[in-house]
């Protein structure tokens, strides 16, 4: 049946051809379809101010909306780009690959795009597998983790641009995330709604904990570490100012705090604050770096739980990141290796 109905108590309802009213004080276009079983489940309430609050609120989460899929892929990743692009027909939005930035040296990866990624070539480079200099291994490891952190600012810079669009969501997956198939995008946008207000950023995927301690409401921790954590963040665990809620145990360690940068929201008005943020840090792992000391200084958010998760049937990327597959020797060996650097 056709949702047709005018729901009372939403100011100046106006008819559109597509199916769906205007919220006039809202100045947001909103779906009465989409929204009809809400209205008339608040209006069932005795309490009519009660319900005219609640349904105030609900459109008011709803100004932010899923508008668009990124996922950043290398050019010799074509079983990856395959994957994305097969699972991401089935959710309806609209997305498109960011091609990495990538090289199998320092000088590679910084000259890559030219200007564009020339002008962070002077920027401080947090130790990355420095190695000796016939340690090709680590040299590759180092340059193609400057070229993961690129790509991914280089990602959040574009989104900052959209200044036409400033609270559209922009989710950005890394090119082994995987979608479950009950994950919509109405579930992304049920979980955006309940974001702080101040919120930059927001991570749907972590490896392996989030703590106790830092959650904010029913859904979102603060992505917390200390400054200049290691990579893992587990000093908080030792200090005893995290309690551990593990998530998720492909590594087998519940001390992991708050990494992946597989699966990441984004909304023009605030991803310049993300920016600004790596732009005071040096280079190192993205991963790392958007955890926050404090919320204050990054609005930077963890979901409850792996909305999103990462495939495991993919072997070691080219990108110096660890295989997703716990069961590779190559990917135990190099996990190793990270912590121990």
């Amino acid at each position: 049946q056709e949702c047709t109905q005018i729901v009372p108590k939403v100011p100046s309802p106006t008819r559109i051809e597509s199916g769906g009213c205007a919220a006039a004080a809202l100045g947001r276009i909103v779906s009465i379809c989409d929204e009809f079983q809400y209205f008339s489940s608040a209006l069932r309430n005795d309490d009519d101010e009660s319900s005219d609050a609640n349904i105030l609120q609900h459109q008011q989460n709803k100004i932010e909306r899923l508008r668009k899929i990124f996922y950043i892929n290398c050019d010799n990743d074509i079983e990856r780009r395959n994957f994305q692009e097969s699972q991401l027909e089935r959710i309806g939005i609209p997305y498109e690959r960011f091609a990495c930035v990538s090289g199998d040296t320092v000088e590679e990866v910084f000259a890559s795009r030219g200007n564009t990624t020339k002008r962070f070539a002077s920027k401080p480079l947090r130790n990355i597998r420095e190695g000796a200099p016939d340690d090709t291994e680590a040299h590759i490891i180092r340059a193609h983790t400057i070229g993961v952190w690129l790509s991914h600012y280089l990602l959040f810079e574009l989104i900052a641009s959209y200044t036409n669009d400033k609270e559209g969501i922009y989710l950005i997956l890394e090119d082994d995330a995987l979608i479950p198939p009950e994950i919509t995008a109405g579930a992304i946008d049920r979980a955006a709604a309940s974001l702080p207000k101040n919120w930059a950023y927001a991570s749907l995927n972590v490896h392996e904990s989030i703590c106790l301690e830092d959650k904010v409401n029913e859904d979102w921790f603060v992505k917390r570490g200390l400054t200049n954590a290691s990579l893992f963040g587990s000093e908080r665990v030792a200090l005893g100012t995290c309690t551990p809620i593990q998530i998720d145990n492909q590594w087998h360690d519940p001390n992991i705090l708050y990494l992946s940068a597989a699966a990441q929201l984004l909304r023009p008005s605030t991803a310049a604050n993300v920016t600004h943020w790596l732009d005071g840090l040096p280079i190192y792992h993205i991963d790392a770096l958007l955890r926050t000391p404090s919320g204050a200084l990054l609005p930077s958010f963890q979901f409850k739980s792996n909305l999103i998760s990462t495939a495991t049937n993919f072997g070691e990327t080219r990108r110096g990141q660890i295989s997703s597959s716990s069961s590779s020797e190559s990917g135990r060996r190099l996990l190793l290796r990270l912590k121990n650097r």
